[in-house]
């Protein structure tokens, strides 16, 4: 038995309350995965590296942050760079 549970007044209690914590994590990671927003499509990717937009537009259009796609834009050219 961990020390915290033996120190812990209603073990009941705290046992109950760790496992919410536990299935409160697990919960959040389940829906992240399954957002298929952070998948890229071809078409995206595409227009990432060559629509003649901004990030700013290519953000709304593609409904994802300037962030996320500076990132992309970056991780695609060092890709290409290891294939030259």
């Amino acid at each position: 038995m961990s020390k915290r549970l033996k120190d812990y007044r209603n073990k009941d209690k705290m046992l109950m309350r760790k496992h919410k914590d536990y299935t409160n994590y697990y919960n959040k990671s389940e829906q992240n995965l399954s957002n298929n927003k952070n998948i890229w499509t071809k078409e995206e990717t595409y227009d990432v590296l060559f629509a003649p937009m901004t990030d700013t537009e290519l953000s709304q259009k593609l409904g994802r942050s300037i962030r996320a796609i500076q990132i992309r834009r970056s991780r695609c050219k060092k890709q290409a760079h290891l294939y030259l």
